[in-house]
């Protein structure tokens, strides 16, 4: 998954769930940080006097805790974190509702909702706070590391969170694709039918012709 400011499209999704894009040489990182940077500061300096440098410093200390545990992170985990991201970032486009087109029965889907979006963008979010604290504790010295233990477990239980609504997403795509596909096999085999009734009444008619004669 690449930075900047294209369009991403359900396309874009699919190709990530559907995709082999993990290489097992190296893992992606392209993960992007989407939690505003104000909160991610207000949450580990709350009193600190921004004229003094330490908002900052606060930044540079979540982005190394957060390499830190996408390096330690699983190429699930790393999946899952891209898939997500790709999803709630690929914008809605309107298209008019069409049941031969996979991308717009993917885009009106009935779980394809802002509520659920909303919800999928939560869960990112609780992850990318939990790691705010985990910087914050870090910094702070040696004799927090129950502290840090404990951020430790909640950053693995907001990953574990991640794969399952991951997974779950990749479930919904992977339906709507077998209906779509099992829809698109029906019509083709009932334009077929029609097609040979057709000819088998034309060479009826072609016969009946030649006999006439």
């Amino acid at each position: 998954m690449s930075k900047g400011t294209e369009v991403r499209s359900f396309e874009d999704v699919l190709d990530l769930l559907f995709g082999n894009l993990l290489s097992t040489q190296q893992k992606p990182v392209a993960f992007e940080v989407k939690v505003p940077r104000k909160l991610i500061e207000e949450i580990m300096y709350a009193e600190a006097d921004e004229d003094n440098g330490d908002s900052i410093e606060a930044t540079n200390d979540f982005e190394t805790a957060r390499q830190e545990i996408l390096d330690m992170a699983t190429d699930e985990e790393i999946w899952a974190l891209d898939t997500l991201d790709t999803f709630v970032h690929s914008p809605k486009v309107s298209l008019p509702y069409d049941q031969g087109s996979l991308t717009a029965r993917l885009e009106h889907a009935e779980w394809n909702t802002n509520e659920y979006r909303r919800s999928l963008i939560e869960t990112l979010a609780t992850f990318e706070a939990d790691i705010a604290y985990y910087a914050y504790f870090k910094g702070a010295g040696p004799i927090y590391q129950d502290e840090l233990d404990n951020c430790l477990d909640d950053i693995s239980a907001s990953l574990e969170d991640i794969v399952y609504a991951a997974s779950k997403l990749k479930l919904f795509f992977q339906i709507e694709t077998a209906m779509f596909n099992r829809d698109t096999a029906e019509k083709e085999f009932t334009d077929s039918d029609v097609e040979l009734e057709i000819l088998k009444q034309l060479l009826a008619d072609l016969c009946s012709l030649r006999e006439d004669d």
